[in-house]
């Protein structure tokens, strides 16, 4: 079967075809290529498009202009008929904001091949962002010609400069490293089932034990989220200072003619050009075999990751023992064949209108409620995923929590399900797994927006005033977000305080502590509650509203009435690319109102809205 590989050197060599002078010049000479160490992908004959991408014309570029020099050059030879790569740079190949920096480099080794070399800094852990501006690696998405594509393979070389170890010596570093890999969802792997259209993302991780491990995650269990690679019945140890082999070959599932996905997915691994099966180490070998990729929701949309960082520091390790990292990247090869996954029909996102709420009430042109009804005595994991979905888009899902609280439940007051959450007594911080709940979604949002809102009733049990149970509590509120970096641009937290009034606890520059309520709570009885923001899509600024019973609670600000004081809500790029979060991230935040008995808040007819 004939294979199209697309290379600038073969293209370069089509160069005078049909050119008939009788004066041609004398060829050039013929200059073999630098010897090239590391192992050549092995691409299986039914694979009719093959690319390797040629790093040496890269040579000079950076930033903007290496993500459209990769682009072309992938692009090269393939036409609108038979779909298009798109490259999408995320982090360490744009300037953005005053956190970004370029970090990905074209660089000629000693024996003259060229290469991607890419540094992670002492120390350096996450994902770069305005809140953690650290140069760690770098992230690209490469969306494939045909994004339904039935089979596919990503394969590549690389090379770690510092050898991975504990110890704290300075010889080795601890290093939770990811590797690139095939996704078709959110990246950031959940460690359960990504059901509901969220899709699937098959990535490689390092640790500090020198294994080499899956963070894979689909639509049928989460067996894949932490495995071990294996070779001929043994885990294998990294090597430093040598190139090794990653592929992935990708077969995605199928459907059956009613639309139900079928159990026939798979993924093959070879690592330095040897079978890697994933094992636990003491139950046995586990291959990727008969998974759920695609759910019948998922809008599937294969894309190559290439995303290299550190995205962990074991609890053992300390900051310091975290070396510099070098790590180089060549070969890059994408293959796939022309057979598609037939999905089933989507069903559409909104079938139904939405019913009256307070947010449309307000104008708000969009919006989502709340239909608790049928959770009572659900599962907390149950409980997120059906606020998710019903506030989130239900085509792809928007939901991250922590699976380790279980601190939330849908309980029947008076006539009427209602939201539990429970706080325990003296539990304080957003990481203490026993104090209220971590949950964010995403508005499903399909541009950028100019105004947002939440809404909500919500009583509590017990006296917040600091002469009794002296509580502090986060309550449910609305972030904004930069979509083309997925960060939080702003966290507008309002909190019930240990004065009986509502306050603010905002993470922003603009407005943090404002304790300037007029009004008081009382435990046991239902307040209703909205918190809008409204900005002008141009500049970026804009005012906050927060209605407790329909009335503006909150004083004057240097007597200008809060809902009038005009602040920078949105700055810089991301104008224009403005989200917004839905955040039940609602916990204890203050050390010294950390609660004296057990405290409980609950909530009911939830509602958001945006335009």
């Amino acid at each position: 079967m004939f294979k199209k590989i697309l290379t600038v050197a073969a293209l370069l060599s089509l160069a005078g075809c049909g050119n008939d002078s009788s004066d041609k010049p004398n060829p050039p000479p013929v200059i073999p290529p630098p010897p090239s160490e590391g192992h050549p992908p092995n691409i299986g004959d039914q694979y009719t498009n093959v690319i390797e991408l040629d790093i040496a014309p890269l040579a000079g570029l950076e930033g903007q202009e290496l993500v459209q020099g990769i682009e072309d050059q992938l692009n090269n030879g393939l036409t609108a008929r038979s779909g298009l790569f798109n490259v999408t740079p995320k982090w360490g190949m744009t300037t953005a904001g005053d956190w970004d920096e370029l970090n990905l480099n074209v660089i000629q080794r000693d024996n003259g091949e060229y290469v991607f070399e890419t540094t992670i800094a002492p120390q350096a852990v996450g994902i770069p962002s305005a809140s953690n501006a650290v140069k760690n690696g770098f992230s690209f998405l490469v969306e494939m010609p045909n994004g339904l594509v039935k089979e596919a393979v990503l394969a590549y070389n690389y090379q770690l400069s510092t050898p991975l170890g504990y110890g704290g010596d300075g010889s080795r570093t601890p290093d939770y490293l990811f590797l690139g890999g095939f996704t078709s969802g959110d990246p950031l792997v959940e460690n359960k089932p990504l059901t509901n259209g969220k899709g699937f993302t098959y990535k490689l991780s390092t640790d500090r034990y020198i294994y080499m491990n899956t963070r894979f995650g689909d639509a049928k269990d989460n067996l894949f989220f932490n495995k071990a690679l294996s070779q001929d019945g043994e885990r294998f140890r990294i090597q430093h200072g040598q190139w090794n082999l990653v592929q992935f070959d990708l077969t995605a599932n199928s459907f059956t003619p009613e639309g139900l996905p079928v159990e026939d997915g798979s993924l093959a691994m070879h690592y330095n050009a040897k079978e890697a099966i994933p094992t636990d180490g003491s139950t046995g070998f586990y291959p990727v075999t008969e998974r759920v990729m695609i759910d019948e929701l998922h809008n599937y949309q294969l894309a190559g990751l290439m995303e290299f960082y550190r995205h962990y520091k074991h609890s053992a390790d300390q900051p310091e023992d975290l070396l510099e990292q070098t790590l180089q990247i060549k070969d890059i090869t994408f293959a796939w064949t022309d057979e598609s996954v037939e999905l089933p029909e989507q069903p559409p996102v909104n079938p139904d209108p939405t019913p009256d709420n307070v947010c449309s009430d307000q104008g708000f042109t969009h919006s989502r409620i709340v239909d608790l009804t049928g959770l009572e005595g659900s599962d907390h994991q149950k409980i997120m995923d059906a606020i998710s979905s019903q506030l989130g888009d239900i085509k792809h899902g928007a939901a991250l929590f922590s699976v380790d609280r279980n601190n939330i439940s849908v309980v029947t007051l008076g006539d009427e399900p209602a939201l539990k959450v429970t706080y325990a007594a003296g539990a304080v911080g957003q990481d203490n797994t026993e104090n209220g709940t971590s949950l964010l979604v995403n508005f499903p949002a399909s541009a950028s927006i100019s105004s947002a809102c939440i809404a909500y009733d919500v009583q509590y049990e017990k006296d917040v005033h600091a002469s009794q149970n002296n509580d502090l509590v986060i309550l449910p509120s609305l972030y904004l977000t930069d979509t083309t970096t997925n960060t939080v641009l702003a966290e507008h937290n309002y909190v019930i305080n240990h004065n009986k009034r509502l306050g603010t606890k905002f993470n922003a520059s603009f407005l943090t502590w404002f304790d300037g309520s007029t009004k008081y709570w009382a435990p046991n009885r239902w307040s209703s509650i909205s918190q809008t923001l409204n900005f002008d899509e141009h500049s970026g600024q804009g005012t906050l509203d927060s209605l407790l019973n329909n009335d503006t609670h909150f004083k004057p600000i240097n007597g200008v009435e809060f809902n009038q004081v005009a602040y920078p809500l949105v700055t810089g790029d991301a104008i224009g690319n403005v989200g917004a979060v839905a955040s039940f991230n609602s916990y204890r935040p203050d050390a010294a109102r950390s609660g004296v008995e057990n405290q409980a808040f609950y909530f009911k007819n939830i509602a958001i809205g945006w335009k």
